[in-house]
């Protein structure tokens, strides 16, 4: 089973959000997303939500909470969000682009993983 962590940094009044532009896989991208990643060998989520956006965003955040988790036949996703007014010191760090969202403006859009 493979394991992956994706979590939303909100600004404190929560009316910001830190996403990513997904440039892969082909079914990503173009869209945003949470920062996240897979969970390695015998790594806890939480830990993996700190690391993962370290990694992605340059910052280190300690107080994720997580909050639901979707469950496939060959995976898990654990999701987590947390409120910092750190939120504008984010960094790109990858070749997926960081951005900070008014979340008033955010359309959703569900995507079929097996197209």
């Amino acid at each position: 089973m493979i394991k992956y962590v994706v979590g939303f940094l909100f600004s404190p009044e929560m009316d910001k959000v830190v996403l990513i532009e997904k440039t892969h896989p082909d079914w990503q991208k173009g869209l945003l997303n949470g920062v996240g990643g897979k969970i390695e060998m015998d790594e806890e989520p939480n830990i993996c939500m700190i690391r993962e956006f370290e990694e992605e965003a340059g910052l280190k955040i300690d107080n994720w909470i997580e909050f639901a988790d979707i469950i496939g036949k060959d995976y898990i996703c654990h999701f987590f969000y947390s409120l910092s007014e750190k939120i504008f010191s984010v960094t790109t760090k990858t070749d997926e682009q960081i951005v900070i969202v008014d979340t008033l403006k955010i359309q959703f859009k569900m995507v079929d993983s097996n197209v």
